[in-house]
């Protein structure tokens, strides 16, 4: 902790810095997944994630979100992008924006590892990986009553797979 935001003190965010390694770490089948910023450090306004997905990975559906903007910067690998009608490879060091109600996905065609880090706005989505850690992702991420469970226990990410 190293100092506090000037302002509204009862809102007040705490300055942090997360070294390599550190951060809450969960696991959602094959996909790794840190918790660099989560939305009670940010008071809701985002969440930062760092996942690591194995080679060939591919667990991720086609999904949208109604009000969730996603960013998606990739530090490590490749990885294969859907933004609704099209598709590409992306490289390391690129950047994916991806604004509300976009049909997307990803996922890994290589055969090294990829890593990448997912700013989340607002913040949600790093409770509902909690929610699912430890649980297969097929089975969970895709199932309307899973869903309708994980979101009645609070959840505020919007995840909707088409």
């Amino acid at each position: 902790m190293l100092d506090r935001i000037e302002g509204d003190k009862s809102r007040a965010q705490v300055s942090q810095v997360r070294n390599p390694q550190e951060g809450k770490a969960v696991t959602i089948g094959t996909m790794r997944i840190t918790l660099k910023a989560t939305g009670a450090e940010t008071d809701g306004r985002f969440a930062l994630l760092e996942v690591t997905v194995p080679p060939y990975f591919s667990e991720i559906a086609l999904h949208h979100h109604q009000q969730t903007s996603e960013a998606i910067y990739l530090t490590q690998g490749m990885l294969a992008v859907t933004l609704g009608e099209e598709t590409m490879v992306v490289r390391q060091g690129s950047c994916i924006l991806i604004p509300p109600h976009m049909v997307h996905r990803f996922w890994n065609p290589a055969a090294s590892a990829a890593t990448f880090l997912i700013y989340f706005t607002p913040a949600g989505a790093e409770q509902f990986f909690e929610a699912l850690s430890g649980n297969d992702w097929g089975e969970k991420a895709d199932s309307p009553a899973a869903l309708a469970e994980i979101w009645a226990m609070g959840m505020t990410f919007d995840y909707f797979p088409m």
